[in-house]
């Protein structure tokens, strides 16, 4: 019993000092890892005071470089005064043991100067005001509203491009026909102008489409005239098979305004005559477009948009006047479509039996349907336009405008339609409409008549006589 009881006694103690040895092992660890920390501090602290000393002998050196320099004057201005030397006493601080450290330089290096070199301002460009050309007394002028040149004098005979931006004329000493655009030198024609030659169209860019010498074929009196294309510089044929002679010697062709298109007739056999009667090219280059037969260039049977971008006209199928469309992509023609069938054609010369069928407003295409001829029977119903009135339904690109329209009657001016509506046969009056962009106005009833004076006004006669001017 004594025995186990020593036993658990000394297990106890071994227990006991094993937690006691624990213990101071830790202790020992903490005291240690404080020590180092200590250290590590104190090494930071020492670094940073002696950079601190470091800094602290700069600003000394510099206040006693001060104080000397400042000393120096005051001798300069007193009587001299000797003064010991000044001993500074040796540092006591430990030398630092730190690797010297390399530092860029605070300020970059001197490089070229990266500035643009300077430019003048931009200023908006000045856009002269165009000159255009006139002929006064045969003197060709180059004018516009600031200044005015004579260009040349002794002109005989001459035309103007739509804008007068070029001109086609004749020498009255030597005959001799040129054309020059604004600012460009001019060009000699020369058409062979034994049995003829003439311009046909003149367009503002210089260029032109003329006839040339007439060739006579056979004994009938058939003959035929080359058509010509002038590309600013030089004279290029565009057929030498245009029909002329019987009953004309002009062969019959159609221009547009504002661009090189022409339409023509076309021998398409010399010996038999045949005739292909609907051709067509742009600038000098002829195109192949399947009209179909039986169309002719009569005045009032094909139109031409001014910009040349579209091309209409009629032909006769089934007893019906059919409406057909020919589109212009960039000088290339398409082949025609049709747009509308039964149109009514408004006939002005009963001799030659022309009829005004189609004619252009803007880009779109003007034309009548469902018509009758109203005769005046207080007049002599001869063949004179100024006896009969075709009232007609009116449509501008394919959508009805009005009905019970006077055709005879339209005019247009600065973009604007007018026209007559409602006639009266027993007063011979009607009312006077117009249309721009889509709408339709009534400007007067009872009008009897109307004219332009100048640009921009219309002056209108009324049944009992009385007039009006106004404005549109």
């Amino acid at each position: 019993m004594n025995n186990e009881k020593q036993k658990k006694i000394i297990l106890i103690s071994i227990i006991a000092a094993g937690i006691v040895l624990l213990a101071a092992i830790i202790a020992v660890t903490i005291s240690l890892l404080g020590d180092k920390n200590k250290d590590s501090q104190k090494e930071t602290t020492k670094h940073t005071e002696n950079i601190t000393t470091v800094e602290t002998k700069e600003e000394a050196t510099t206040e006693k470089s001060s104080a000397k320099e400042t000393t120096t004057e005051e001798l300069t201005t007193e009587e001299p005064t000797t003064e010991e030397p000044t001993t500074e006493e040796p540092s006591t601080e430990p030398p630092t043991t730190e690797a010297p450290t390399t530092q860029a330089p605070t300020e970059p290096p001197t490089q070229a100067p990266t500035e643009k070199p300077s430019q003048a301002p931009t200023l908006p460009p000045i856009v002269e005001e165009l000159m255009e050309f006139s002929v006064v007394d045969g003197v060709l002028y180059q004018s516009n509203s600031k200044k005015s040149e004579i260009v040349e004098e002794g002109i005989s005979y001459y035309e103007l491009s739509p804008k007068n931006n070029a001109i086609y004329y004749r020498d009255g000493d030597t005959g001799n026909e040129y054309i020059r655009t604004v600012g460009q030198e001019k060009v000699e024609i020369d058409l062979g102008s034994e049995y003829g030659g003439s311009l046909l169209s003149i367009y503002d860019t210089g260029e032109a489409y003329f006839l040339g010498e007439t060739i006579y074929t056979n004994e009938d009196y058939w003959c035929r005239t080359p058509i010509y294309y002038f590309d600013g510089k030089e004279l290029k044929l565009v057929t030498d098979r245009a029909p002329a002679g019987q009953m004309s010697s002009i062969p019959t062709t159609k221009t547009a305004t504002n661009v090189p298109i022409i339409m023509f007739e076309q021998f398409t056999n010399l010996d038999t005559c045949e005739v292909d009667y609907f051709v067509m090219a742009y600038k000098d280059k002829v195109q192949e477009v399947e009209f179909g037969d039986n169309i002719r260039l009569w005045t009032g049977s094909i139109t031409i948009q001014e910009e040349g971008k579209k091309i209409w006209y009629t032909k006769v199928e089934n007893n019906s006047t059919n409406l057909y469309e020919v589109a212009n992509k960039a000088g290339k023609f398409e082949n025609p479509k049709l747009i509308d069938s039964n149109l009514y054609s408004v006939c002005v010369d009963y001799i030659n039996g022309f009829g005004i069928t189609i004619s252009t407003f803007g880009e779109d295409v003007m034309y009548f349907k469902n018509g009758k001829s109203i005769y005046n029977p207080a007049m002599d119903n001869s063949n004179s336009n100024y006896n009969v009135v075709d009232s007609v339904d009116l449509y501008i690109g394919g959508k009805l405008v009005d009905t019970n329209v006077y055709a005879q009657s339209t005019i247009i001016k600065n973009d604007i339609l007018f026209y007559k509506t409602d006639f009266d046969l027993e007063k011979w009056a009607s009312v006077l409409n117009t249309y721009s962009n889509g709408i339709v106005k009534t400007l007067a009833y009872g009008v009897k008549s109307y004219y332009f004076p100048s640009d921009g006004v219309i002056e209108i006669t009324y049944l009992n006589g009385e007039t009006s001017t106004m404005t549109y």
